[in-house]
């Protein structure tokens, strides 16, 4: 990916999580639109922070619940620094309230806030973001929204359980022009908007309490968010990351469903690397817990499920580039390939997507070498050849090999070419490095 000039803007970025946010964006050489909606004060103090550290920085003032507002600062912030490559959403009110002291126009006005302002900025950023093939869009939403037993959160939390649907809808909608829309959930923070009107007495006693409620013993600091926000950004467009490692499967649905196939075509679009690696319960689960049995053989089984989705499903046909790896040697794939075949031939249903029998698609992954077994891995060899066999250990699991080097370079029926094409030669073709 070429190197690409870095301009943020960071809503309700002058105080708390966004003065973080900012913060920390702008130490990786990123410049700064730090909007805020009533108090000039503190946006132009950390702009003059900024500026002492170097960094290109402006204070825009805008009610982002307000659309022409909000498109009115992205067009600032353009003006002055350039096309905006990263928005982070942070404005956000909070109202206490429950369902005895519920008050309309109150949750109104945190609805507009919380979920308009999210729409208000993205639909006038994606425009640019589009014409430019890249975006990056983080959402800071909330701990709320996904559950908690805080009294007088329960309309805050609505607000920040829709960000979290819109930002899985906008990622659905916008991934295909390179734009990533990713949410960040803040646990309890310490800032301004939790401090409140409390005194000092108050707060610390509130600062207590949190703290017996969390695993850890701490509550959170905008740094702390920040970090995650700035962490994100960094992975994408300075590390240069090659790929992602990602489950078989998401809350049971496999890959060859209609709303991943904008991930897909992404993946294509990027060059990433995919790797398939189960994250949790296998196949297995709901027939036994025993044995081990859902890892020694669950794995396996979920790979070849993975590799017969994405085959049956048409997605390597539609998306002809696209570089999946799929772990533990693709499973009971290369085993199970015959049967494959013999259900695309004799069954309809089977070749709904295909006009080639799945052995034909052998060829169009990529496998690690965890076989456990020398017999098993030459047949993944031979079965899909050698240029398709990459190095893997299962580090840091129980399951790893214990000198996975030492176990490769001594098995016999390998020819010293295929080790080679294995520990190295064929990882650094497929990652381009």
């Amino acid at each position: 990916m070429p190197q690409i000039d870095q301009v943020a803007i960071v809503t309700g970025g002058s105080r708390g999580i966004g003065r973080s946010i900012s913060a920390h964006l702008a130490a990786q050489g990123t410049a700064i639109c730090v909007n805020y909606s009533a108090q000039p004060e503190p946006a132009e103090a950390l702009v003059t922070e900024l500026h002492a550290g170097g960094t290109s920085a402006i204070a825009v003032q805008a009610d982002v619940s307000d659309s022409a507002q909000a498109h009115a600062l992205i067009d600032r912030a353009e003006a002055e620094l350039g096309p905006p490559t990263i928005l982070v959403n942070n404005a956000g009110i909070s109202a206490p309230g429950t369902l005895e002291t519920y008050d309309e126009a109150t949750l109104d006005r945190m609805r507009r806030v919380n979920v308009n302002g999210v729409i208000n900025t993205t639909r006038a950023t994606m425009a640019g973001m589009k014409a430019r093939g890249y975006g990056r869009i983080v959402n800071i939403a909330s701990n709320a929204a996904i559950g908690t037993t805080l009294s007088g959160t329960a309309f805050y939390a609505a607000t920040k359980a829709e960000v979290l649907i819109l930002t899985k809808r906008f990622a659905l909608e916008l991934g295909r022009s390179g734009i990533t829309v990713n949410a960040v959930c803040p646990g309890w923070i310490v800032t301004d908007m939790t401090r409140g009107s409390t005194t000092e007495e108050e707060f610390s006693a509130r600062v207590a309490d949190m703290q017996e409620r969390t695993m850890v013993g701490r509550v959170g600091a905008p740094e702390d968010i920040a970090a995650a926000v700035a962490e994100l950004e960094r992975g994408v467009t300075q590390l240069g990351l090659k790929g992602a490692m990602i489950g078989d499967h998401v809350n049971g649905r496999t890959f060859d469903e209609p709303e991943f196939l904008p991930f897909w075509k992404a993946a294509e679009q990027l060059s990433a690397v995919i790797l398939i690696h189960q994250g949790g319960a296998t196949v297995v689960n709901e027939r036994t817990s025993r044995y081990h049995l859902p890892n020694t053989i669950g794995n396996l089984a979920d790979r070849a499920v993975t590799f017969a989705s994405l085959v049956f499903g048409g997605v390597m046909d539609r998306y002809p580039n696209l570089k999946v790896c799929l772990s533990h040697a693709g499973g009971y794939t290369c085993f199970g390939i015959g049967r494959m075949d013999r259900g695309w031939q004799v069954r309809s249903e089977a070749r709904i997507h295909l006009q080639k029998p799945p052995s034909a698609y052998l060829g169009r992954f990529y496998y690690d070498c965890i076989t456990h077994s020398e017999a098993a891995l030459r047949m993944v060899i031979d079965t899909v050849g050698i240029d398709r066999v990459v190095f893997g250990t299962d580090w840091p699991f129980d399951m790893a090999i214990d000198w996975p080097v030492t176990w490769l370079l001594g098995l016999e029926s390998l020819t010293q070419a295929e080790k080679e094409a294995i520990l190295w030669k064929n990882s650094e073709k497929l990652l381009d490095i």
